[in-house]
């Protein structure tokens, strides 16, 4: 268990962030008192950090932590390279989310314009493919096995 300091200092965000997001519903602990979160919601509030290094509306953060919660789920309306991208960073693979975060923004769904992929030839291949579609149009790339390995934080390894 995890509290909300300890997953702001894991996800190497401010510990106010985080708050903000739970008081706004974003992030939800597995307990109310103590509020403590499990290792999901540490993975959950990694891959968020890594999104809003562009500083996004609350709106914006809400809609993609439940985006994400699916892809942790392996649900069904997931797009097949995002769940294997999740899939394979769970196992340990190198594995990314190439994700374009203006779409959100214009109402579009986020998976219009998100790619998972394994392996850092994909991601490359997967970032060019988007740079040629849509030259205009920032993508963000996440390192899903960072944000599913527990033992990283800051770049470094964490001792048992």
């Amino acid at each position: 268990m995890h509290t909300l300091t300890a997953i702001a200092q894991k996800a190497g965000l401010p510990r106010r962030t985080v708050q903000y997001w739970q008081d706004k519903g974003a992030i939800t602990p597995i307990n109310e008192k103590p509020v403590v979160y499990d290792d999901e919601g540490v993975v959950l509030v990694r891959m968020l950090g890594a999104l809003a290094q562009n500083k996004p509306q609350i709106e914006w953060i809400r809609e993609i932590s439940r985006k994400l919660r699916l892809c942790m789920m392996d649900d069904e309306s997931v797009p097949h390279s995002v769940r294997q991208a999740f899939v394979a960073a769970r196992a340990g693979e190198d594995a990314f989310l190439i994700i374009a975060p203006e779409l959100l923004s214009n109402g579009s769904d986020i998976f219009d314009r998100t790619v998972g992929a394994v392996g850092k030839s994909a991601m490359s291949a997967a970032v060019a493919s988007q740079i040629k579609h849509s030259p205009n149009l920032a993508a963000t790339v996440m390192d899903l096995t960072y944000a599913f390995n527990l033992k990283f934080q800051f770049g470094a390894i964490m001792d048992d």
